[in-house]
């Protein structure tokens, strides 16, 4: 037992410990609702919300900017991609790819080019992915820079690519060029309602 002075006036000691037990735990212990919580069932909380849905002010502008929120992409009905994408069904197994230039924000890609590096890359491995993975489709998010017409043209040609500009994204538009590294663009098919299966190359 610990004996302390409660006070100096007083000048006699009392049991400080001991009274604060006897004060504070007995009554509570015997209060009928006291150990309740051990027999309350559990409670659901399916119900809750787990988000706030919030639109965001820059500072020194009047312009508001949306803010996405993962509820947002469940209930969309379309793909983070394309309308070929979209035409392509729910379920879908992506093999991801971004293709940025030097030009695209936060990037330093000096070995960007068309014919000597993307060509060279990307048609052996759409006919890899045709040949082992059949069900398997590539999506290429992409800003196209540096390309011409003619390059643009044959990107479209393979049946097992969808082309995502990453300027013209169902949803997002093309706000995400102006915060999103290029190196990151190829992780949205993380969020598509439509992907089953993702890899990222």
């Amino acid at each position: 037992m610990v004996n302390c002075y409660c006070s100096r006036h007083y000048g006699r000691r009392c049991v400080c410990l001991t009274s604060l037990f006897f004060v504070g735990f007995f009554p509570a212990a015997f209060h009928p609702d006291f150990f309740s919580f051990l027999t309350r069932p559990s409670t659901e909380i399916n119900d809750l919300n787990y988000y706030v849905s919030a639109k965001i002010k820059l500072l020194n502008s009047s312009e508001l900017k949306q803010s996405y929120i993962y509820e947002n992409f469940t209930q969309w009905n379309r793909s983070l991609c394309s309308i070929q994408s979209d035409h392509r069904g729910p379920n879908q197994k992506v093999i991801s790819i971004s293709v940025y230039g030097s030009s695209s924000n936060y990037t330093d890609n000096a070995m960007f080019a068309w014919e000597t590096s993307i060509f060279p890359f990307l048609i052996p491995l759409a006919n890899e992915v045709k040949t082992l993975l059949p069900s398997w489709i590539i999506r290429l998010y992409i800003d196209f820079t540096g390309s011409t017409k003619s390059q643009r043209d044959k990107l479209y040609n393979f049946s097992n690519i969808d082309i995502c500009d990453i300027h013209n994204l169902p949803m997002f538009g093309s706000s995400l060029v102006s915060y999103l590294p290029g190196k990151m663009w190829r992780f949205l098919p993380i969020f598509d309602p439509y992907v089953d299966f993702f890899l990222s190359r």
